[in-house]
């Protein structure tokens, strides 16, 4: 036979009773069959491709079509014949192994029942095993991929002896130095090369490990999966996108965890994105955690498109997210949460939050400075649903107030801190100073109109105490042409009308109310003149809600 073919116990480069790996337990006969497949076939057995019509097999391997000369085995779960070596040049590779445990009257194969066979890229050698040689079945879709046959001679037969190497289920490993995507079936020790990869020959709910190193690809994911580093904080996926994501997640009813950092180096315009997620496809249920999320300054780090019909829910924990961030709520319960990161603008308009419904939450983040003019754009200009909650933050940039009449509602926790508010459109921002206390903004009401402003109704089964009013003007320094009085007395006045009564006189600007306002009541705002000059004041009510 010669020295390329040695079994079992002769093996010693994996230790001294490693198995030799073979594609194929069970082989028949490669004489020509005419354009028909062998009569009566067996889940597992297999046959050397010979005239073989393109009809006889199921799909293709690789998008390539079959040829002479392939491993084709009959699997009953996919009902017929199939490439079982990932081979994509139609050739099979020299150095295939397989186990003849069954041959038919013609063909290359007869007269060696029980023997290993091994194609040296132009014909097939021969070796007859003896008692307590080892083989460990390889291949792809093969029904006995990955377990070890022992030769018993006292029964002249093989028998399997078991498992061949940890497996584990629907899960596969992607190696960018070591691993190979032709040849490469995603074990621990043929691992793919690209994440790509791993992800089209995952099935769904699989997992996709990852070692060590920067791949330079893009990864577009269609289904329920996992992509995990083995060594937490050592994989990138990056690569110079142009508008568009480097990692794109679009399909329907997706649950997807990715754990890498994901970078796009193009950086040029905010349609340069590092994670896409776009709901319209389906539901999706999204979480990343990541070193970082870089779409750089220019570009967009991470880019969320709602959908009305479709639930988006994402959570992101990363230690840096370096670009603009863009949510465009669809579903009332759409949630995007961003936990623990350092942010790190650039842009102009650095968070840009739109849509009918949703909710943004930002919590333990950190913008330690802030580009001229960066803010958090809230409502873009249009008529915003979205609730935006910002916890336990310290940001620099400002946020504009820039829904037109939206329904959502902005709340700030205890402890966070913004380089700034600005108002484009009226709109009330609440505040948890500690505890129970509650600081209720509206900013920008306009003083030329009539219409009550309500800034809270109360809970059912909750009560709130306020203690303080303020009325901060937003506009041009009035000299004395408009006196802020509470108590709604005089020209040009403002009465800050608490629950069901309204506030007692007290000091301009400012006064100590101590009203309780029951629980579906209301905290109103009212210009009871109005002041003919289109200005604009913030009303600011504290109390306690409990």
């Amino acid at each position: 036979m010669g020295a390329t073919l040695v079994l079992g116990t002769r093996t010693v480069d994996s230790g001294e009773n490693a198995p030799k790996e073979v594609s194929v337990l069970r082989i028949v006969s490669d004489a020509d069959q005419g354009g028909a497949p062998p009569v009566g076939a067996v889940d597992g057995q297999a046959y050397v491709v010979n005239n073989w019509g393109a009809g006889n097999y199921v799909g293709t391997h690789a998008g390539v079509a079959y040829a002479d000369g392939d491993l084709a085995e009959y699997n009953d779960t996919l009902g017929g014949w199939t490439r079982i070596l990932q081979n994509d040049t139609g050739a099979l590779p020299a150095g295939t192994r397989a186990v003849v445990v069954a041959a038919g009257a013609a063909g290359a194969f007869t007269g060696q029942e029980l023997d290993v066979v091994e194609y040296d890229g132009t014909g097939y050698e021969f070796l007859t095993p003896t008692d307590g040689d080892l083989v460990n079945v390889t291949g792809d879709e093969s029904i006995w991929t990955d377990q070890i046959f022992q030769y018993d001679a006292g029964v002249t037969n093989w028998r399997s002896v078991g498992r061949g190497r940890l497996t584990l289920a629907n899960t596969v490993f992607v190696d960018g130095t070591l691993g190979d995507d032709d040849s490469g079936d995603g074990t621990f020790e043929r691992p793919y090369a690209t994440i790509q990869e791993g992800h089209d020959q995952s099935a769904a709910g699989g997992t996709v490990y990852v070692a060590p190193g920067v791949y330079a690809e893009t990864v577009t994911v269609d289904r329920n999966i996992n992509i995990k580093e083995i060594i937490p904080g050592t994989v990138t996926i990056q690569n110079a996108v142009v508008g568009g994501g480097v990692v794109v997640i679009a399909g329907a009813a997706l649950n997807v965890q990715i754990d890498a950092s994901i970078v796009n180096t193009n950086n040029a315009t905010a349609a340069d994105i590092a994670l896409e997620i776009d709901a319209g496809g389906g539901a999706l249920d999204v979480r990343v955690k990541a070193q970082t999320i870089n779409g750089g300054g220019n570009g967009t780090a991470i880019d969320i498109d709602g959908d009305a019909a479709n639930v988006s829910q994402v959570r992101v924990e990363a230690q840096q997210i370096i670009g603009g961030i863009n949510f465009d709520g669809g579903s009332a319960d759409d949630l995007f949460r961003v936990n623990g990161a350092e942010m790190v603008g650039g842009a102009a308009v650095w968070v840009t939050i739109t849509g009918a419904g949703g909710r943004v939450i930002f919590s333990n983040c950190i913008q330690a400075g802030a580009a001229a003019g960066e803010t958090i754009n809230y409502g873009g200009g249009v008529a915003c649903g979205v609730n935006l909650d910002i916890g336990s933050c310290a940001f620099a940039a400002f946020l504009d107030l820039n829904s037109d009449a939206g329904t959502g509602e902005v709340v700030l926790t205890a402890g966070t801190q913004l380089g700034g508010v600005t108002v484009s459109f009226p709109q009330l921002v609440q505040k948890w100073l500690g505890e129970d206390e509650l600081s209720l903004t509206y900013y920008g009401i306009d003083t030329n109109a009539i219409a009550v402003t309500t800034i809270l109704t109360v809970g059912a089964g909750r009560t709130f105490n306020p203690h303080t009013v303020r009325t901060i003007n937003r506009g041009a320094a009035t000299g004395g042409a408009l006196v802020y009085q509470v108590d709604g007395s005089g020209a040009a006045s403002i009465v800050a009308a608490v629950g069901p009564a309204a506030a007692n006189p007290g000091i301009a600007n400012e006064t100590v109310l101590q009203d309780q306002v029951p629980a579906l009541g209301t905290v109103d705002f009212n210009v009871t003149a109005p002041d003919g000059a289109g200005g604009a004041v913030d009303c600011e009510v504290i109390g306690r809600l409990f």
